[in-house]
């Protein structure tokens, strides 16, 4: 193995640990903030930091049998289409995607 290569692994870890931070790892913080008055928002910080949690725990710990397994991009394939399921089981197709006809009726405001 090459010797750089093992620096290499430790410093992009940690990069992607500090823009996971800076980034998206701190939006449970910031939408409870903005969502909630002073009242409820100590409740709401701590179930949407609690799920948060969860989600990371469940990547974490499914991560390494999905890598080692066989059959790794049927499964993710399979999770993809049981959550578009899900998301769309009681739309149509043009409740999902409205005709365009109505485009040129659209009001474009001009500078």
């Amino acid at each position: 193995m090459i010797d750089w290569m093992s620096y290499l692994s430790v410093v992009s870890t940690l990069a992607f640990v500090v823009f996971f931070a800076v980034g998206p790892g701190s939006i449970p913080w910031m939408i409870t903030a903005e969502l909630f008055s002073q009242g409820p928002r100590p409740s709401a910080m701590a179930i949407a930091v609690l799920v948060n949690w969860m989600a990371n725990f469940v990547v974490g710990i499914g991560f390494p049998s999905l890598k080692v397994g066989k059959l790794t991009a049927f499964r993710a394939a399979h999770c993809i289409t049981l959550g578009a399921i899900f998301l769309y089981k009681s739309n149509n197709f043009f409740s999902i995607f409205p005709p365009t006809d109505c485009l040129g009726k659209l009001y474009i405001p001009t500078v």
